[in-house]
């Protein structure tokens, strides 16, 4: 059973990403990750990120909670629930997690997986917890990073 969880600790299994904004749904089309992972399957459904949505983290991650929550109220409006944690559980939530055992001992290595149920972004350190929100970013809808909406004029 470890020896399963270690193995998946070292692949990244990546989802398309539904992010609900509003009244629209908009999901990730492709799975474009830059600089490209060692492994990604791509699966089927998505995880919505919703108002209720947690983001659960280990002490170590705090820094790197604050910062995906700040980074997901922008876009969205939500002021998602940060809570403390241990590992990740079976609640429904985002979880984040800095593990000194992590398997794969590479500065900045992490695993991303999401599921209908949650997201697990896991690394060793700091660097590859980082790294992780940046690939989940590039799941997410372009949305996500627009703070300005483009000048126009429709008739």
């Amino acid at each position: 059973m470890a020896r399963l969880f270690i193995q998946l600790c070292l692949k990244i299994v990546c989802v398309s990403v539904t992010l609900v904004t509003g009244i629209n749904i908009i999901q990730a089309q492709s799975i474009s990750i830059i600089p490209q992972p060692v492994f990604v399957q791509k699966g089927t459904g998505s995880f919505q990120i919703l108002p209720a949505t947690k983001i659960l983290y280990n002490k170590a991650a705090g820094s790197t909670a604050s910062f995906l929550s700040e980074l997901l109220r922008k876009s969205t409006g939500y002021r998602m629930p940060l809570e403390i944690t241990t590992a990740p559980g079976s609640q429904p939530a985002i979880y984040l997690i800095v593990n000194e055992r992590f398997a794969d001992t590479t500065t900045g290595a992490y695993s991303l997986e999401v599921n209908s149920r949650s997201i697990v972004a896991e690394a060793r350190g700091h660097a590859g917890l980082f790294y992780a929100i940046q690939s989940l970013r590039q799941l997410l809808p372009t949305a996500v990073e627009i703070s300005s909406v483009q000048k126009i004029r429709v008739g």
